[in-house]
C-alpha cells in the first residue's frame, strides 16, 4: 500500500509541475522580446490552421464530350466521397494574418536593436495599405499595445478613427483584441481573438445599425446578428446560426421581407437547402449524389429536353416537377455535384417530396422530413441567442451596446 501511495504522490507532483510549466509563459522584458514572442505565437497558430485546411490529394481526370454527356452515378459518387467539407472550420488566417504582418514589420525594424526599451514609435502599414504612426508599448504584465490613428474609407465617405490593439497571454492562451472609435459618428468596431476559445467581431453605428458575430472555437458554432435601417426608417434584422451539432446553417430575416433559410451539410458538403418567405413559396435544393434510385446523369443542364437523372434509360424528373438542375464534375480537381431545384407552394410540401420518393428516389436515409425542418427553423433563434451574450451584454438588446463600448474605451 505504501508503494502505491508513493507512486500516486509522484504522479501528482509530475502533473502539477507540468501544469505549472505550461501555464507560466516567461514574460518578455523588452519590446523586442515581446514582438518576437507574439510573432512566433501567431505564426504557429496560422501554420497549424493552414496545414489543417490544405490536404494534398490526387486523382485521375475524367471529362465529358459532346458525344457522351452522361456520367454514371458510380463515377460521380467515387469522386464525391473523397470531398472534405470545411464549412464548420474557422479560417484563422482570415482574422489573424494582418496582425502577423504588423508584428513582422515591427520585428524587422527592431532586428538590430540592442537596447532594453519598452516603447517604440514609428510608421507601420495598416491593413488598409496606409502607412501611419504607431506608438507601441510593452506593459508591466507583458502585454503589447499598439495605438494609432487612421481613416476608414468606403469609396464615398471617409471617417477618421482612433484605435488600439492589445495582445498577450491569459491562462496560457494567446489573446488579441482591437478597438476602433470613429469619433465623428460615435461608432465603434471591435475584434477579439482568444486562442482555442472564441472570436468576436462587433460593429456599431447606432441602435438601428450594428452587427455582431461570434465564433465558438471549442464547438465550431457561429452566430451573427445584423440590424439595419433603410431609407424609409424600416428596421430589418438578420440572424445567422451555424450549428455543428446537427450540421446546419440557418438564416432568419425579419422586417418588411421575412424569409427563413436552412442548409444541411455533411462531411462532403451541402446536401439540402430549404427557403420560405411570406408569400408562402418554398424553394428546395437537393444534392442528388446523396440520393439512390438513379444510375446516370445528363451533364448539359442547358438542354431542357434531356437534363436530369435517369434510371434504366428513363428520365425521373418530368417537366413541371423541377425548376432547374445544376452540375459540376472535375475528377482532377475533386469536384462532383449534381443538384435539383424544386419550387412549390407551402401547402404542397410533403415528406414524399423531402425524401424524393415522389420522384422514385430515396434521399439521405429519409432524415429530411417536414418535422425535422420545422424543428431546426423553430429552434434556431433561441440556439443562436446563446452566443449573443458576451461579457454579460445581450447583443439582441440594442440599448445596452453603447455602454459596452464605453466600458471598453475606459479600459
Amino acid at each position: 500500500m505504501k508503494k502505491i501511495g508513493l507512486f500516486v504522490l509522484f504522479v501528482c507532483l509530475i502533473t502539477a509541475l507540468a501544469s505549472c510549466e505550461q501555464s507560466n509563459k516567461e514574460e518578455p522584458k523588452t519590446i523586442k522580446e515581446a514582438v518576437s514572442l507574439y510573432y512566433g505565437e501567431l505564426s504557429e497558430l496560422l501554420i497549424e490552421d493552414d496545414e489543417k485546411r490544405n490536404k494534398l490529394t490526387s486523382t485521375h481526370q475524367e471529362s465529358t464530350t459532346n458525344e457522351d454527356k452522361f456520367i454514371s452515378r458510380e463515377t460521380l459518387v467515387d469522386v464525391y466521397e473523397t470531398l472534405d467539407d470545411d464549412t464548420f472550420d474557422v479560417n484563422l488566417s482570415m482574422y489573424l494574418s494582418y496582425y502577423q504582418r504588423l508584428l513582422n514589420q515591427l520585428r524587422l525594424k527592431l532586428e538590430n536593436d540592442t537596447t532594453t526599451k519598452k516603447t517604440y514609435e514609428g510608421n507601420l502599414e495598416t491593413n488598409q495599405g496606409m502607412t501611419v504612426l504607431f506608438k507601441v508599448t510593452l506593459t508591466e504584465d507583458g502585454n503589447l499595445v499598439f495605438d494609432y490613428n487612421d481613416v476608414l474609407s468606403n469609396g464615398k465617405d471617409e471617417n477618421a478613427f482612433v484605435a488600439s490593439i492589445k495582445m498577450g497571454f491569459d491562462d496560457n492562451d494567446f489573446y488579441l483584441n482591437e478597438l476602433r472609435h470613429i469619433e465623428e459618428i460615435n461608432g465603434y468596431d471591435y475584434f477579439e481573438f482568444i486562442e482555442q476559445q472564441s472570436i468576436h467581431q462587433i460593429s456599431y453605428s447606432n441602435e438601428n445599425n450594428y452587427q455582431y458575430k461570434a465564433d465558438n472555437l471549442k464547438t465550431n458554432q457561429y452566430a451573427s446578428l445584423l440590424v439595419r435601417e433603410d431609407f424609409n426608417k424600416n428596421v430589418e434584422s438578420t440572424v445567422v446560426w451555424i450549428n455543428s451539432d446537427n450540421q446546419t446553417r440557418t438564416i432568419l430575416r425579419n422586417g418588411i421581407n421575412q424569409t427563413r433559410q436552412l442548409a444541411l451539410y455533411n462531411e462532403h458538403g451541402m446536401v439540402f437547402t430549404y427557403a420560405d418567405d411570406q408569400e408562402e413559396q418554398i424553394n428546395l435544393w437537393f444534392q442528388l449524389l446523396e440520393a439512390t434510385g438513379w444510375d446516370r446523369a445528363y451533364f448539359d443542364t442547358s438542354d431542357d429536353l434531356n437534363v436530369g437523372v435517369y434510371k434504366d434509360g428513363l428520365r425521373l424528373f418530368s417537366e413541371g416537377q423541377y425548376k432547374d438542375f445544376n452540375s459540376n464534375f472535375d475528377a482532377l480537381n475533386k469536384q462532383a455535384s449534381y443538384g435539383v431545384f424544386i419550387e412549390l407552394a407551402e401547402n404542397e410540401l410533403s415528406n414524399d417530396i423531402l425524401n424524393l420518393s415522389a420522384y422514385q428516389l430515396a434521399f439521405y436515409d429519409n432524415k429530411v422530413t417536414k418535422e425535422w425542418v420545422s424543428s431546426v427553423l423553430d429552434g434556431a433563434y433561441s440556439e443562436a441567442s446563446s452566443l449573443m451574450v458576451y461579457q454579460d451584454v445581450d447583443f439582441t438588446n440594442a440599448s445596452t451596446i453603447l455602454g459596452f463600448f464605453q466600458a471598453l474605451t475606459n479600459d
